[in-house]
């Protein structure tokens, strides 16, 4: 009833005064505008609030809006042409005058009001006249504005601004050029010079040619750290768009420093992290890009702050790499490793390694520092998605990188903390190769495993009389035929003398089936493209004998990182349960690995099999079950020290394994020493070692033998 009222009083009126014409309107107000300016000067310094000039610019605003969706509503289906108010404003430059006036904020409070009318009169200017001078130099002007004052009163319009240009330029990619230009060089200038462009530090010349050019691009970037969430939310979600735009990808990635800065706060970011983050709160930390805001609720544990943005950073870094053009993609991943891996991750893993080759002039702090290094390099590892990103890291692991600041790889100082680091630090440094294992880095794995497995060395070692058919000829597959995967199972579960087994009566290695069936089907799954070997080659298969082949090739094909392992399995009474259990853990993993050099070491029923036990083969072979002979022979010969060894080895076992509360301590019994309790710990877990490896033959066995 009131709406109809109020439309036959709206009729009365239009009929009695009709409306005035919307370019009559908009002339109007902007010369009530201009009327302002023409005032003394002492009067353009009171508070713009003061001012009629907001009521003005909003009804501007307003007749253009309307004017669009006129021409829209009666031209539906059509082109749309801009109206005679669009049309007005053009020709009468007002943009260029209202851009002068925002930049000068004159009078005070101009630059906000300025700031809010660019911003609608982007987003209602067809992107078809955008490209006219008229429009564009000026927002070209108030774009180089934004920014030039950190955390300015303005700064939410400064990004609002620069979020609806990025969004019309994403959706008119033509209009990219006119704020991402190439820069116009000086002649003889260090830009232009071959000389300078070789250097790792831009000449000031180049660097502000660089800001100027790339308008819209470093505009953004003065925002990413803005101390409001949100703005830097929406500052990057504006950069995701502008690096997907195929003409000015070259530009961005070779002529601005989107890649430099986006790298540099993220190595920023990683040293604002106070070094007293546990390992267990950096890994335990979720963080996502989208979700870089001040935490309301009071910090859980010191740093949490700092920890949540630097993980929201990466992951942004991640989701760039992965979302923009390839060109852009390449340089972020250079710049990545140049300002963060190579000079602050590398320089602390290598000085780990240098203190764990020195025990005497330990460093408590140094190591500290290494330790939550490798932690933090897991966690990149298990975070990154974008496959540039991804194959970046594997190259900067191994070595192969353009930014040789460091004499040692990553792949060096890894391979030397493996061998002599202890504690900590060695835990953490086989935690990253299992994390390197379980998100299937190839390149990483490589360089570091896979490498020094030459096509000849993959070789069954498998008797004769094992696996042979009725015609005399070997099954299909020598991997996993029957008998070879029976002889596995039962070289490892026999692998402990009766008297040191504690586990139960049956097999024993059932509860290990199903977390083996889970982990192995995935890793399947993850490795099916990377077209690794996974049946091994008999000996008699080879056609090259071992005198033709090259002098560097005879080598015994087993790689450092494995020697080093099975190396430490012998010395398990020597080293922390923790350690062990570590140690355990990456080999297990290593063996789920769907590769025939990684089953011929850790897997093969030749060197599993119950028959190799010979004094000579523990002495000279190379393999995991020779190593886990030599121990188990070692722990037979010393467990027998041990009084009442069966009880204390059960109650070990439900120490570490069950119920503590289980554990039978007899105080008439003499306390264990640390040297006996070592022992009974590493009993307990390379019995558990071999039925975790039992389980994973048997599961390759049965996804890979024929129904």
């Amino acid at each position: 009833m009131l709406g109809r009222i109020s439309a036959a009083l709206q009729t009365a009126v239009d009929t009695i005064a009709p409306p005035v014409p919307l370019l009559q309107d908009f002339i109007y107000h902007w010369k009530q505008v201009m009327r302002f300016y023409d005032t003394k000067d002492d009067e353009l310094n009171v508070p713009i609030e003061s001012t009629h000039l907001p009521i003005h610019l909003e009804q501007m605003l307003t007749a253009l809006q309307e004017e669009q969706d006129e021409s829209r509503r009666y031209k539906e289906g059509s082109e749309v042409h801009s109206g005679p108010c669009l049309e007005y404003l053009i020709q009468h430059r007002v943009p260029d005058l209202l851009a002068s006036l925002t930049v000068a904020d004159t009078p005070s409070g101009m630059r906000h009001l300025g700031l809010v009318f660019f911003s609608r009169l982007t987003s209602l200017a067809y992107t078809q006249l955008l490209s006219q001078p008229a429009l564009h130099e000026p927002i070209q002007k108030i774009v180089k504005m934004c920014g030039q004052t950190a955390a300015s009163p303005t700064e939410a319009q400064e990004v609002r601004l620069l979020c609806v240009l990025a969004a019309v330029i994403g959706q008119k990619p033509d209009l990219a050029s006119l704020f991402c230009k190439a820069p116009t060089s000086v002649p003889g200038s260090p830009a232009t010079s071959a000389t300078s462009s070789q250097e790792s530090t831009p000449s000031p010349i180049h660097e502000d040619s660089r800001r100027n050019e790339n308008l819209i691009i470093e505009a953004l970037l003065k925002f990413i750290d803005s101390a409001d969430g949100r703005l830097r939310v929406k500052t990057c979600e504006s950069l995701l768009v502008l690096t997907n735009i195929a003409s000015t990808a070259h530009l961005i990635a070779e002529e601005s420093t989107l890649a430099e800065t986006v790298a540099l706060r993220l190595a920023m970011l990683h040293c604002e992290v106070p070094p007293s983050i546990e390992p267990s709160e950096l890994e335990d930390m979720h963080a996502s890009w989208g979700m870089d805001n001040p935490l309301d609720v009071r910090e859980p544990y010191p740093g949490c702050r700092q920890l949540a943005a630097y993980l929201s950073w990466w992951n942004f870094c991640d989701k760039m790499v992965g979302d923009s053009l390839p060109e852009i993609g390449r340089s972020l991943v250079s710049n990545i490793q140049d300002h963060f891996l190579v000079r602050q991750l590398q320089t602390r893993i290598c000085a780990g390694a240098e203190l764990a080759s020195n025990p005497e002039e330990e460093d408590p702090k140094q190591l500290q520092d290494s330790v939550i290094t490798l932690v933090h390099v897991g966690k990149l590892l298990r975070e990154c998605k974008a496959p540039l990103l991804r194959t970046g890291l594997s190259h900067w692991i191994a070595g192969v990188t353009t930014h040789s600041v460091l004499d040692t790889s990553v792949r060096d100082s890894i391979l030397r903390l493996l061998e002599v680091a202890h504690g900590d630090l060695a835990v953490e440094t086989m935690r990253l190769m299992e994390v390197m294992v379980d998100e299937t880095f190839e390149p990483a794995l490589q360089s570091l495993i896979f490498s020094h497995f030459a096509p000849h060395k993959v070789t069954a070692h498998i008797s004769s009389e094992l696996e042979v058919s009725l015609e005399g000829k070997y099954q299909p597959s020598l991997t996993f035929a029957p008998k070879n995967v029976q002889a596995t199972l039962e070289g490892f579960l026999q692998l402990l003398p009766p008297f040191l087994r504690t586990g139960e009566t049956e097999a024993g290695y059932e509860t290990y089936l199903q977390d083996a069936q889970r982990q192995y089907q995935a890793m399947w799954k993850k490795c099916l493209c990377l077209g690794w070997p996974l049946e091994v080659v008999a000996a008699e298969e080879d056609g090259n004998s071992s005198d033709s082949r090259p002098e560097d090739e005879h080598t015994d094909g087993v790689p450092p990182v494995l020697k080093t392992l099975f190396n430490r399995i012998e010395t398990f009474p020597e080293q922390e349960y923790e350690l062990n259990l570590q140690l355990t853990s990456l080999l297990s993993r290593l063996a789920i690995l769907p590769h025939a050099g990684l089953y011929e070491l850790l897997l093969s029923p030749g060197q599993v099999s119950p028959t190799n036990q010979s004094p000579e083969q523990l002495t000279s072979g190379i393999g995991l079950a020779v190593s886990l002979r030599r121990l188990a022979l070692r722990l037979a010969k010393e467990a027998p020290s041990v009084s009442n060894l069966q009880k204390r080895l059960r109650s070990t076992r439900n120490k570490l394994l069950g119920d503590p509360s289980l554990s039978e301590d007899n105080p008439n019994q003499s306390p264990l020493t640390n040297e006996q309790e070592s022992l009974l710990e590493s009993i307990v877990v390379l019995e558990e070692f071999c039925k975790e490896l039992s389980a994973i033959t048997f599961v390759k066995y049965h996804l890979h033998s024929p129904v």
